[in-house]
């Protein structure tokens, strides 16, 4: 019997300890999810000030601006809501901020308690730009000043006595400011991200395995690639080289492009694991295609192998009950022949446009 201290790894060369995997994994930017609760948490805040601010408005005797705050944060409440049920959370950062804009236009346009609505102002930058980042959350505060000097000017019978103009003046100097302000925080928070995704890039680069697919990455493949040429060039052996990519489909309704397109290459992922050999070495050759390098696989053996991960493919295109839209591939399959290097890779990217010119779904040799 062999002894503990001889027993072999088994795992492949790529392969990452589950719970590392696990923390590298995690998203270091805001995924719509993230966005999502923290939109939910915004609202939270409003709605609650929204109900204090609506029953001093009743006990006042204000019953109308008391109706319309508990409808804001009804309304709120009801979206936010739905967009958890529905799942479309990358609707949220957009209902809230539409929201919470409407909401400072009202209480500009009404005066609010005793004209002292547009003080919200101070709190919309904050929330614009957390939400949007500083590009896209200063054009919403820009927005909401347009809109606050066209109602200024009179717009939808607005009385231009209710405020002096150095109040106004004042509201919106305050809003830019703030504005400006809470970019400072966004831009070193931003800054942090992008230091913790380069450094899970360099990780990356200094490991043979893909954080996304768990598959091996392009400097292994090349790593790989450079083995197997040079042992085909001295003995002659049999070598299969496949490009695999997902073909170009319609999106599922209301799903996030980005995390859509994480789904399908893990799809395929899975497709390519369930049907490989032990020697046989899988990876992520760019963004959306995988390439498979098979050693002692000759073309006959690369058709057959091309045949069951398409019909794989095709009929495992859910994952988790979650894909609703069938999933099909393109394959192009070359094999070494003492050509160069560049030729042989070439010969299968070229077959791959192939399979994908003919409509997808099918293997094309040469």
């Amino acid at each position: 019997m062999l002894d503990h201290e001889f027993e072999l790894n088994k795992e492949p060369l790529w392969a990452m300890p589950a719970q590392v995997m696990e923390r590298l994994r995690q998203d270091p930017q805001k995924s719509d999810y993230n966005n999502f609760k923290l939109s939910a948490l915004y609202s939270a805040v409003t709605v609650l000030f929204l109900l204090i601010f609506g029953l001093t408005s009743l006990t006042e005797g204000n019953d109308t601006h008391a109706f319309i705050l508990f409808a804001f944060a009804a309304g709120a409440t009801l979206g936010l809501l739905a967009i958890w049920l529905g799942e479309w959370y990358w609707i949220g950062r957009h209902f809230t901020t539409t929201m919470m804009g409407l909401l400072c236009l009202y209480l500009f346009y009404s005066g609010g308690v005793q004209n002292t609505g547009p003080l919200y102002y101070g709190v919309f930058p904050s929330v614009a730009l957390f939400l949007h980042g500083r590009l896209r959350g200063f054009i919403w505060v820009m927005a909401l000043l347009v809109f606050t000097v066209i109602i200024w000017h009179g717009a939808f019978g607005f009385d231009v006595n209710r405020y002096p103009n150095v109040f106004v003046a004042r509201v919106m100097t305050i809003t830019l400011i703030t504005a400006f302000l809470t970019c400072i925080p966004e831009y070193f928070r931003l800054k942090a991200e992008r230091d913790l995704l380069l450094s899970i890039n360099d990780l990356e680069a200094l490991t043979y395995g893909d954080l996304g697919t768990q598959l091996a990455n392009r400097s292994l493949l090349e790593k790989i690639l450079h083995t197997e040429f040079s042992r085909h060039r001295r003995y002659g052996s049999q070598c299969c080289l496949m490009f695999v990519e997902q073909d170009a489909r319609l999106r599922s309704p209301g799903r996030n492009a980005e995390e859509e397109d994480d789904r399908s290459l893990r799809v395929v992922a899975n497709a390519l694991r369930r049907n490989l050999r032990m020697p046989d070495v899988a990876g992520r050759w760019a963004r959306k295609r995988f390439l498979l390098v098979l050693p002692e696989i000759t073309l006959e053996g690369g058709r057959a192998l091309a045949a069951r991960l398409l019909s794989d493919i095709r009929t495992q295109g859910t994952e988790g009950g979650r894909f609703t839209l069938p999933a099909t591939a393109s394959i192009g399959i070359a094999v070494m022949n003492k050509q160069p290097e560049p030729d042989v890779l070439l010969a299968a990217m070229n077959n791959l446009l192939a399979a994908q010119r003919h409509g997808g779904d099918c293997y094309v040799t040469g």
